[in-house]
């Protein structure tokens, strides 16, 4: 009957638990409907503009670098193309006897 009880005891303190977390979640929409319309927008414009500013701000730092890195790249891979395409009889034919 003890471990019933305190079975029982336990489940109830869980119980209070989820309410209190189920008021404190309703008490913050409560106040975000609270909020007015006009304000809300007021604020989601004045976010959206600093998230513009800071990904801006975030794509442009770097890009020279990045520029840089990737016509290099890309002049390595021109390069190694032109290469490969001009001595490739020779190298297919250096593989033959290597194999061989």
């Amino acid at each position: 009957m003890q471990s019933d009880l305190n079975s029982q005891t336990a489940h109830l303190d869980q119980l209070l638990t989820e309410i209190e977390e189920k008021k404190k979640l309703a008490e913050r929409y409560q106040n975000l409907a609270e909020i007015s319309q006009e304000k809300f927008e007021a604020f989601r414009l004045e976010m959206e503009e600093t998230l513009r500013k800071e990904i801006i701000a975030q794509s442009d730092k770097g890009k020279r670098a990045r520029q840089i890195a990737s016509f290099l790249i890309w002049f390595f891979t021109l390069i190694l193309g032109a290469a490969l395409g001009t001595y490739f009889k020779d190298i297919v034919t250096w593989d033959r006897t290597f194999i061989n």
